[in-house]
């Protein structure tokens, strides 16, 4: 694959390369960070300074586009069921990811252009027997959600999908199925969709449900309150949390959970009923922190619906800490700031970037971009592991053409000999 390389920390280091950039192009951006830091590591065993230049130059540039927080990709359920399809698609399942924020509609319609003959299953059930055996293309597809494992160090292969149902109103009969699903491989890949190893089902009864909501909540909640602090969040999205949480007229608050698990004819265990107690009692201590920063970051026109939250909030927390206690501390995170003033980019120099002297010595050069992963044009000198003279672009970080020997990710279905 890599006939210029001679020993093995020759390949390794083109192999890394070459992932580096595919994993760029398909947005992966952290494991690419990630990469990057090996080849410095190694650069640096070599002590060879103009490569360690320029993977550091690739590392900022990519540290640069990464987004921040996670990517909101989507991830769908696929189930082709029937003995229609080709013998590689009969009653077998999938997981493929879609593209950034790809709505269900979307990613439909774009399985149904390769199987215009199959019928849609828009549920989640359990697909019966007699469909399975069937001579018809049925095509079963439903959004899923990643569920990170500490296992998976290499990609994702849990995912999850919950579904609500109820035998009556109200939310003491709300219970929720959940299904995860164990893949074989794991996303990102080679491909965009892998096969289905395990499956699993587990029906959560109304109090788990509840207490999940609550935790859920205040974890939002917290999330935000860091967002804000360390990145100047929205306040906005601060605020709605803290309406829906504390305003009972909005979707019931607290009050709704006491009269549906703790009232005198719940028949729900105690130990159950303490940990709701709990978590009810440690959403105040993070409310009132909240609030606290939701005041200092509000505009004029919205205080007057903060101070309705403040009102609301001391009924709230006067009769959560009568019946339930004091909720467990929680502090506000320490609001940290770079205050240092970011360079510019082309400035050679390693001084402040306030200097005057180095502003009038830049003055009058011609200045040109960073060097790119593509485009380093300065050759490097005969290493210590060996080699020819050449950039490390030439050595193999180039993209290899579609004729060439480099293969490209597939995307789902991509191959013409998958037609039904």
């Amino acid at each position: 694959m890599f006939p210029e390389a001679s020993t093995e920390s020759e390949v390794k280091e083109l192999l890394i390369a070459e992932t580096i950039t595919m994993m760029e192009d398909a947005k992966e951006f952290s494991k690419a960070i990630q990469l990057c830091s090996i080849l410095e590591s190694y650069y640096s065993e070599l002590d060879d300074s103009a490569q360690i230049s320029d993977i550091l130059r690739i590392r900022s540039g990519l540290i640069a586009r990464a987004p921040q927080g996670e990517t909101a990709y989507s991830f769908f359920y696929l189930g082709f069921w029937g003995s229609g399809y080709p013998k590689n698609f009969q009653n077998v399942q999938m997981i493929a990811r879609g593209e950034e924020l790809e709505r269900l509609e979307d990613f439909q319609e774009s399985v149904l252009e390769w199987f215009p003959n199959a019928k849609l299953i828009l549920n989640s059930d359990a697909i019966p027997e007699d469909v399975k055996k069937g001579q018809e293309q049925n095509i079963q597809i439903f959004p899923v959600k990643p569920k990170p494992f500490h296992g998976d160090v290499h990609g994702l292969r849990q995912f999850e999908h919950r579904k609500k149902f109820s035998k009556s109103s109200g939310i003491e009969n709300a219970s929720v199925e959940e299904k995860t699903f164990i893949t074989v491989d794991s996303l990102p890949g080679v491909s965009t969709h892998v096969k289905i190893g395990h499956v699993t089902t587990v029906t959560r009864q109304p109090i788990e449900v509840a207490l999940e909501s609550i935790k859920a909540k205040n974890e939002e909640i917290k999330k935000t309150v860091k967002t804000i602090l360390t990145s100047n969040g929205d306040n906005g999205h601060l605020g709605m949390l803290l309406q829906g949480t504390i305003d009972a007229r909005v979707n019931g608050g607290l009050k709704m959970y006491e009269d549906a698990f703790l009232g005198d004819q719940s028949k729900i265990p105690s130990e159950l009923q303490k940990q709701l107690k709990k978590v009810i009692r440690d959403q105040i201590p993070i409310l009132e922190k909240a609030l606290v920063l939701h005041g200092k970051n509000i505009s004029s026109s919205l205080l007057p619906l903060h101070k309705n939250l403040l009102e609301m909030f001391e009924k709230m927390k006067t009769e959560i800490t009568t019946k339930y206690g004091q909720g467990e501390a929680w502090e506000l995170p320490v609001r940290r700031r770079c205050l240092r003033k970011i360079r510019d980019p082309e400035e050679l120099s390693i001084e402040s970037s306030s200097s005057s002297e180095l502003r009038k010595s830049e003055q009058g050069k011609s200045k040109t971009r960073p060097v790119s992963w593509m485009e380093s044009t300065h050759n490097i000198a005969l290493s210590a592991y060996g080699g020819s003279e050449q950039s490390l672009s030439e050595r193999g970080r180039r993209r290899r053409s579609k004729t060439n020997r480099m293969v490209q990710p597939t995307s789902w279905l991509a191959k013409k000999s998958l037609r039904p």
